[in-house]
Formats: C-alpha cells, sequence, structure tokens
C-alpha cells in the first residue's frame, strides 16, 4: 500500500511539473505575440484560440488567435495565425533585440524581415474594408468600367495584394514606409493602417482592381489589356493592376495602367 501511496505523489508529482511547464511555455508564447503587436504600435488585445503542430520547412508551432481592438466605439476582431519556432516557447520576448522593433511588420524597404502576411494581412484587409475612401474609389472605377460594353456589369472590389500574388520593389517599399510613418506619426489605429491613402496604395500596388465578370461572360473570351485600352479612349483610370477574378491566387488576365496606358507587363 505504501509503494502504492509513494507511486501516486511521483505520478501527481511530474503531471504538476508538467502542467506548470505547459502553463510557462503557453505564458511565453502569448507573451511574445502581444509583445511583437505592442512594439508595432498595434494596441489591441490578443488572445489564443488552438494550437497546432507544424512540420514545414521546419518543427514549430502554428499559433491562432484574435486581434481585437475598439474603433469608433466598436470592438473589431480579426482572426490571424503566425508560425512559431519550437524554442521560441523558451525565450523571453524582448522588443529592442527582436527585427520587429527596427522594420516593422512588413519589413524593410526590400522586404527582408518581414512577418507572414497571415499575421498583418487580415487587419490591412479590415482596414481597407472600414475605409470610406475604398467604397468611394470602387464606385468611380465601376461607374467608369460600365463605359465599355464588354466590362459592363462587373463588380469592382479593391484587395491587398499578397506577396504570393504578386512582389516588386515599388510594392514592398510603399508598405514599408508607410508603416514607419505611422510609427513616427503614432498612428495607432489598427497599427496606422486605418483610413490609410487608398489611391497611393492602389498606384505604388500594394492594392490593385479586381475585375468580377458578370454570370455568363466567358472569362477566357476577355482580352483585359485590350478593353482597358479601349476604354482609356473615352475616359481615364487610377494608375495600377487590373485583374480579372479568377479561380487560381495569381490572376493571369492583369494588366498595369500607368499615366492613361496599359502596360505591356505589369
Amino acid at each position: 500500500m505504501e509503494m502504492k501511496n509513494e507511486k501516486l505523489k511521483s505520478c501527481l508529482v511530474l503531471v504538476g511539473f508538467l502542467a506548470l511547464i505547459s502553463i510557462c511555455f503557453y505564458r511565453n508564447l502569448e507573451s511574445r505575440i502581444k509583445g511583437l503587436y505592442k512594439s508595432n504600435h498595434y494596441p489591441g488585445e490578443i488572445k489564443i484560440t488552438s494550437l497546432s503542430l507544424s512540420t514545414q520547412d521546419k518543427l514549430g508551432i502554428d499559433v491562432n488567435y484574435v486581434y481585437s481592438e475598439k474603433v469608433n466605439g466598436k470592438v473589431i476582431s480579426i482572426p490571424l495565425k503566425r508560425r512559431m519556432k519550437v524554442e521560441q516557447f523558451v525565450i523571453p520576448y524582448y522588443p529592442y533585440l527582436g527585427k520587429e522593433g527596427r522594420y516593422g511588420m512588413t519589413g524593410d524597404s526590400i522586404g527582408m524581415y518581414a512577418e507572414e502576411y497571415s499575421v498583418y494581412g487580415p487587419i490591412l484587409e479590415k482596414a481597407l474594408e472600414l475605409n470610406p475612401d475604398s467604397k468611394k474609389l470602387e464606385q468611380e472605377i465601376q461607374n467608369k468600367i460600365n463605359q465599355n460594353s464588354t466590362l459592363k456589369g462587373s463588380k469592382i472590389t479593391l484587395k491587398f495584394t499578397t506577396f504570393s500574388q504578386l512582389s516588386n520593389y515599388y510594392r514592398v517599399r510603399w508598405l514599408g514606409e508607410y508603416e514607419k510613418e505611422s510609427m513616427k506619426k503614432n498612428r495607432t489605429v489598427l497599427g496606422g493602417w486605418y483610413q490609410f491613402p487608398v489611391e497611393d496604395a492602389l498606384e505604388y500596388n500594394a492594392l490593385y482592381v479586381q475585375i468580377s465578370l458578370p454570370k455568363g461572360v466567358d472569362k477566357e473570351s476577355i482580352h483585359l489589356k485590350d478593353e482597358l485600352n479601349t476604354l482609356l479612349q473615352k475616359t481615364s483610370l487610377p494608375n495600377g493592376i487590373y485583374a480579372l477574378d479568377t479561380s487560381t491566387e495569381l490572376p493571369t488576365a492583369r494588366a498595369m495602367i500607368f499615366n492613361g496606358k496599359v502596360k505591356e507587363r505589369d
């Protein structure tokens, strides 16, 4: 009986120790994620929702969490995801040593040191959704697109361009410089992205114009560059990338407009 009690005590001690270690790892993980956003002028709250093992590239943990912030008296909650290395569960977060304090979420002028899009992208997308200038610009482009008989009736939507879709120097540089400017000017609502200049973002390829054709229109029959060239003979369109909505992540039917002309390459 005494031996069984000793074994039970040993098991309880081991379970308690493992539980304590797990809590410490979890708290450290939570503080790292919170520290990342706080050091980059994101004042919202972080709540971890789930963890899962990741074997992509290297062994790590996929952390799913929600970023919540009050904007104009209303709490906005945005689901996010970050892949963490195993050692990040153990090493405490120090913002003055981390790259986050030097380059921000989007990285430097050539895109190095950038966080994954899933860490900050949904926040930018929410900022775009809340930006009244985006709806206004979409409507302006919609009215002009409707002057083309082939594209008439299409739905116009401004979208953020992700790295996996298109990465160029102008886009990366604009994102990084705007983020740094937000830090200097202490713009903190949604990390400084609230009411960002939509037309500038479009011109520098951080945004693109998605053209969703009406039902029944064969996408394969549309030559976007030709249609845009025809349209530009009647009216003007903002500088930027225009793309037909497709089922693929990278729209193959796309064109760049610059100073009233369609460029052959974007």
